[in-house]
């Protein structure tokens, strides 16, 4: 990024921060793609000159170059194309935290800060020196990594049947520095955790899929054609995987222990009727998100 030089001789060669910026969102509104084209324009540009969005602002009046304005453009033809921002920046904030993303893993949502903020409260007001949690559907390990960090006490047992999304999840780990407490697994649900951790865990803590069938097709297109579907699709009524986590959740978790499991926001009466169902568990909640929607159900196992 050049400093503006006023009327030199070749200034009509190069391109505004401003003006591009003013170019991509122009572009990016009558696409249609989304409803914060001026931000996300600012967004890619940022992470195109890997500056701050702040240090992006004061630069208005500098010049790009033209490799920068190229590699600038081809961010926003993605983006044009659908491809959600954070698969183009490869980064998503989480908990205050950023993490690496890619077409690995699901995009981690602000409304999973509901449930994570949950587990850490409730780990908090318990006063254990070590808590055991397991994490399963680890994803991008957005959850684990943010639990390991805001609980220093806390060994975490992440598990993610894709291999793909486990390889990117350590990577997390190895940039937060949490690889020691965080130990990842490939597999479906409990079934690769050493059978040691039976009825020794502290917290289950899960984002399944919970995507209804009907509800699938109707997805912005951005989601159903680069988010992984195996993350997103949770059967008839979305409570496919929640079914199978109360059963599993029965064997590993210590009595009193906490389960902890996201939900859609037309789901909490049918995953409260499971839960009931599974006849051991108590102290029975739904949290509501930020936005006011049924967002968690959580449960305690019984003695």
């Amino acid at each position: 990024m050049m400093k503006s030089s006023g009327t030199s001789a070749g200034v009509t060669t190069r391109w505004r921060v401003i003006d591009s910026i003013v170019e991509a969102e122009v572009l990016l509104r009558n696409a249609g793609v989304t409803d914060t084209s001026r931000l996300e324009a600012e967004v890619l540009l940022a992470d195109t000159l890997a500056v701050s969005h702040a240090k992006l602002i004061a630069s208005y009046t500098d010049y790009l170059g033209a490799e920068e304005r190229a590699e600038y453009l081809s961010r926003i033809a993605r983006r044009l194309r659908g491809e959600p921002v954070a698969y183009i920046t490869g980064r998503k904030e989480f908990m205050g935290f950023t993490f690496r993303i890619d077409r690995r893993a699901l995009i981690p949502r602000p409304e999973t800060e509901t449930l994570v903020e949950h587990v850490v409260e409730q780990v908090r007001s318990s006063e254990r020196r070590t808590t055991y949690i397991v994490d399963i559907g680890a994803g991008s390990g957005c959850i684990a990594i943010s639990l390991a960090l805001l609980l220093p006490g806390a060994t975490i047992h992440a598990v993610d049947i894709s291999e793909n999304a486990i390889s990117l999840a350590r990577l997390n780990a190895a940039e937060h520095r949490v690889s020691e407490r965080v130990a990842f697994y490939i597999g479906d649900l409990c079934s690769c955790l050493p059978d040691a951790l039976r009825g020794s865990i502290d917290v289950i803590v899960s984002n399944p899929p919970y995507v209804t069938d009907a509800e699938y097709p109707a997805l912005e297109s951005g989601v159903r054609e680069f988010e992984p579907m195996v993350a997103l699709k949770g059967g008839a009524d979305g409570l496919d995987l929640f079914r199978r986590i109360t059963a599993v959740a029965r064997e590993y978790l210590k009595a009193g222990a906490l389960l902890a499991v996201e939900i859609g926001e037309n789901q909490a009466d049918e995953a409260l009727k499971i839960l009931r169902r599974a006849e051991h568990f108590t102290e029975m909640r739904i949290i509501h998100d930020l936005a006011g929607r049924h967002r968690v159900i959580t449960g305690r196992k019984t003695e």
